[in-house]
């Protein structure tokens, strides 16, 4: 995969300006691993909270900016203007202040962010194994363990997330 030159001059200026966000974020409650895929023209920034409870948040710079917040939902595909690059920054912070739930069910998963002005936005991922029948009803009633994730500054309680009561 080749990619044009000013594109590849762009993604190292966002993915660099969304590292230092994440940085003045997070503070030391995170911890950033930068990584250069050579074969695939691919930079990713792992952010990894250190409070496990936290959602951990991958930002992919390639053809499009993705920001990958959810375990299989939760993926927003972006583009480099300044509009999409704000946008992924209140993804970043809603994730930062623990403002993240995930439901999960069989065969999809569907993430909601809660943005800093109150607004949310969410992105649902389908499995393969899941019909278009079954999803339109799957959707109307969407059950299935769901997780709240906290703030990557709140203190270490445990190792798993608590599951919340399924919405009905």
């Amino acid at each position: 995969m080749t990619i044009h030159v000013d594109l590849a001059e762009e993604i190292e200026k966002t993915l660099s300006r969304l590292e230092n966000h994440v940085r003045a974020a997070a503070g030391d409650y995170a911890v950033l691993h930068r990584q250069h895929l050579p074969s695939t023209a691919i930079d990713v920034v792992r952010v990894v909270p250190k409070n496990p409870r936290a959602r951990r948040i991958e930002i992919i710079g390639e053809q499009f900016l993705v920001i990958q917040i959810g375990e299989h939902g939760g993926r927003w595909e972006l583009g480099y203007e300044t509009t999409d690059v704000e946008f992924a920054e209140q993804l970043i912070d809603a994730a930062i202040a623990g403002r993240v739930t995930e439901t999960f069910g069989v065969g999809f998963s569907r993430v909601v962010v809660v943005l800093s002005d109150g607004s949310s936005d969410s992105d649902t991922a389908i499995g393969v194994l899941v019909s278009p029948i079954a999803w339109n009803t799957t959707r109307r009633r969407i059950r299935g363990p769901r997780v709240r994730y906290e703030p990557y500054d709140t203190p270490q309680r445990s190792t798993d997330c608590e599951p919340e009561t399924s919405a009905r």
